[in-house]
């Protein structure tokens, strides 16, 4: 299906993992040089990693258009490796306190990818639990049981920087770009997400005020997290909306 999709330029930012493209390398694919002859797009390697404020975690994207480096690629590992610990010790929590959550059904809910507390939340609507959000995050899931990441931002864009990347905040919330905003951009962010089906109105209108203040790159995507009615094309971002610095050569990057 990916090799069908109705796009120039293809970017995988999976949480906490480049998995994908260990997949999609098995496939013939090529990362950060064009696919042949308008077969295929061109793939840009990206990840998205979860990154610790003092209060909450946010996303930060790392897009790498010459392509992935191994020391990065170990780190990003270790980042995998903590995100599954934290998300199997929120599932022991859960059980210990009576929610009668198998180990089965959640190793059947991720089968081969990553766990988030999503699946977390699948597993308990499917038992009979509410489907309300606020009250499976909150309440079931909440951060008494599933613990934040202990890395920090500086340390997430350093090491997308050191790695040959481009770090950019990804659909950031208004409030957090008025607290943090500044001091992001002092730890070296590169870019800000703004044009995504999660960023709209004055959440938007916050982000490309941030951009421009800092002279940040702009980019965007889907935030698609999958669901039959999200294949890849189904939300579009053109070329001149997203800065240049941002794609592979082949499509129009800088030199």
């Amino acid at each position: 299906m990916l090799a069908r999709a109705p796009v120039s330029v293809l970017s995988i930012c999976d949480h906490d993992t480049l998995r994908a493209y260990d997949d999609l390398a098995d496939g013939g694919w090529s990362t950060g040089t064009p696919g042949s002859a308008a077969a295929r797009p061109c793939l840009l390697p990206g990840v998205e990693v979860t990154a610790r404020l003092p209060e909450r975690e946010i996303h930060i994207l790392g897009y790498f258009p010459d392509g992935l480096r191994p020391g990065f690629r170990a780190w990003i590992d270790e980042r995998e490796a903590d995100r599954r610990a934290r998300v199997r010790a929120g599932v022991a929590a859960l059980r210990n306190d009576g929610i009668p959550l198998r180990w089965a059904d959640f190793d059947a809910e991720v089968g081969g990818g990553v766990p988030c507390r999503s699946h977390v939340a699948r597993c308990l609507v499917r038992i009979g639990w509410p489907r309300n959000p606020e009250t499976l995050y909150s309440g079931f899931m909440n951060r008494s049981r599933f613990a934040m990441t202990e890395v920090r931002t500086g340390e997430v864009i350093a090491a997308i920087r050191d790695g040959g990347g481009v770090a950019v905040w990804a659909h950031p919330p208004e409030a957090e770009v008025a607290r943090h905003g500044a001091r992001l951009v002092e730890e070296g962010l590169a870019g800000v997400e703004v044009f995504s089906p999660a960023v709209r109105g004055r959440r938007r209108e916050v982000a490309l005020e941030l951009a421009q203040r800092h002279g940040l790159l702009l980019s965007g995507g889907t935030d698609s997290h999958g669901g039959a009615r999200k294949r890849p094309g189904w939300y579009r971002v053109t070329a001149g909306q997203v800065s240049s610095e941002l794609l592979p050569m082949a499509v129009g990057g800088m030199a």
